[in-house]
């Protein structure tokens, strides 16, 4: 049974914990875009769209992506994400009008945000206005402005899809040149090779950066996670011990440095440091999801149930703990409430492959084969080499007699794993199976 965890590293777009799509979709020709439903909430309908729309936008299907967001704005003319991500969509449609007016929006909300002067500037560029570009370019390198949220947010989004690191590192390095004592300029350079994944060159910078301001807190953020991507898990507490030095009540750090231990499976002293950031911020849904699944791992459920439970109370949108629920629910063998709980997710995100997974196998051992098979269905239709849905699908067919589709289904998986054990053994079970049931 599959579960989820909010590691909620400070980094851009892979922050994504809930894994909207699982690695390797391969097509979005099947995916079901709806309307809004009678009785959803505004904040749903528009959560749901915004959802909607980043998947679209991740595969590529820009115009599918631009309907979503646009009704995004239609019911919240201000959202700063989905002004965004239409920017950013119709730039890559070549829409560059379409998408300096956006930025144009954003910038009207929050004159300073330097990641949207910067694509501004890029737009100017491409419509052939240099000189205006380079103003812009210059208003955001030497803000003070940080601009923490939407970094993480979107960054690895404009620097990956616009392909224009180079360009960017090259002015970054141009004005650390004029202005050397200018620390952001470090810090927001330090940020794009992190999520360029250009690691030691990241750290170098972010060290430079800290010998000359040892208290630059969302440098030794950024230095933390780079060390936990390579594996230096013990230097990443330290530093996250170094951010607490300077600020006790940083909730954000004991969160993070919560999730270091609980990878080291140092679940006691995890457990201490999601309980110091929940005595902060009381209503900090991800450090109580996270201390629900220390408390699932240490099987004591109950607790686990009344922390997911507590969560859905604070954020009844936050699918995460309304998956995990599912997930305990199932350990107490609560088998038709661990599938309402997985329906509610999918109800929430419709995009969310482990819910339809795991709500399968929960259908297949209740013995509903049709249904087992339904949801397998909707899994490979997210991901279709998910070799464990085709295997738990092919058994679902056994059960039902239909052993043609049965062998299709391990068929299909050796295409995509040749020599995967489980399913060569199925296959030959299955013929001798339909061997059997042939009554010539």
């Amino acid at each position: 049974m599959k579960k989820k965890i909010n590691w909620g590293e400070f980094q851009g777009n892979r922050l994504s914990f809930d894994e909207i799509i699982k690695h390797g979709v391969a097509s979005i020709k099947n995916f079901r875009f709806q309307d809004i439903e009678f009785g959803q909430s505004k904040e749903t309908y528009i959560n749901n769209n915004l959802i909607k729309g980043n998947v679209a936008f991740e595969l590529g299907a820009y115009k599918k992506a631009l309907d979503h967001f646009k009704l995004v704005l239609d019911k919240d003319p201000e959202n700063k994400e989905a002004w965004f991500k239409v920017g950013l969509t119709y730039f890559l449609l070549r829409h560059f009008k379409g998408a300096l007016e956006c930025f144009n929006k954003i910038l009207s909300f929050t004159p300073e945000l330097n990641y949207a002067l910067i694509i501004k500037g890029i737009v100017l560029e491409e419509l052939g206005n240099k000189n205006e570009a380079i103003k812009y370019y210059e208003k955001a390198l030497l803000s003070d402005l940080i601009d923490a949220d939407l970094i993480m947010a979107f960054d690895t989004v404009v620097f990956s899809y616009l392909n224009e690191q180079d360009k960017v590192l090259e002015i970054f390095d141009d004005f650390i040149k004029k202005n050397p004592k200018k620390h952001s300029l470090l810090y927001k350079k330090g940020l794009i090779l992190y999520n360029l994944e250009r690691f030691k060159e990241a750290l170098n910078c972010l060290n430079t950066l800290i010998k000359e301001k040892p208290n630059y807190i969302a440098a030794l953020f950024t230095q933390a996670n780079i060390l936990q991507e390579i594996n230096k898990s013990d230097e990443a507490i330290a530093c996250f011990d170094k951010i607490l030095g300077y600020e006790p009540e940083n909730h954000r750090a004991w969160f993070l440095k919560g999730n270091i231990l609980s990878r080291l499976e140092r679940r006691e002293q995890a457990l201490e440091c999601y309980n110091k950031a929940i005595e902060i911020k009381t209503d900090y849904v991800d450090a109580l999801n996270n201390k629900g699944l220390i408390l699932q791992d240490l099987l004591k459920l109950e607790e686990a149930l009344e922390i997911f439970n507590k969560a859905i109370e604070i954020d009844p949108s936050y699918h995460l703990a309304y998956f995990n629920k599912a997930c305990v629910l199932k350990q107490l063998n609560q088998n038709d409430e661990a599938i309402r709980f997985f329906d509610k997710v999918i109800e929430l995100n419709e995009y969310d492959i482990d819910s339809f997974y795991n709500k399968a196998c929960l259908l297949k051992e209740l013995g509903k084969f049709e249904e087992a098979v339904e949801n397998y269905k909707k899994v490979l239709d997210l991901d279709d080499e998910d070799i464990e849905a085709l295997l738990g699908m092919g058994v679902a067919y056994v059960n039902l007699e239909n052993y043609p589709k049965a062998i299709d289904c391990m068929n299909n998986a050796l295409k995509i794993d040749p020599d995967n054990k489980e399913a060569l053994d199925l296959l030959n079970k299955i013929k001798e199976l339909e061997e059997l049931s042939d009554p010539k």
